[in-house]
Formats: C-alpha cells, structure tokens, sequence
C-alpha cells in the first residue's frame, strides 16, 4: 500500500457572493492535518466582503500555503 502522506495536495475552493459560507468552511480546511497541503482560494468578483475576508485569512495564517485569485 502507498504512504501517501508524502504526496502534495492543493484544495482549490471557488467562492462568489459565498461569504455567510466561508469562516465555516475555511476552519475546517485550515484544520487539516495533512503535511503538506496549499490552498487557492479563488474569488469571483464577490459583493459581499468574500474577497476581504479570503484576504485577511491569508495575513493570519502565514505559515500556511495559502493563494488568492
């Protein structure tokens, strides 16, 4: 059987208008315990402060992988 806790793995998560959505969901991302992982959070144009919030998740997790489109 594979290790396959050597493998990189990138969570791609796409969010428009998605904010009431995101302090949920990105936790849990963030709480994952899996060695070697990025994130790339894309925001579509949200309206809603999505964008914001994705943008000071990034400056308080900078020991994380995190990218923003």
């Amino acid at each position: 059987m594979q290790n396959f806790t050597s493998k990189k793995v990138s969570i791609v998560l796409i969010t428009w208008n998605g904010c009431s959505y995101l302090q949920k969901t990105i936790t849990k991302l963030l709480n994952l315990k899996y060695p070697d992982v990025e994130y790339i959070f894309v925001d579509n144009g949200s309206e809603d402060g999505g964008r914001e919030y994705l943008e000071e998740v990034q400056k308080e997790n900078k020991d994380k992988k995190i990218f923003l489109i």
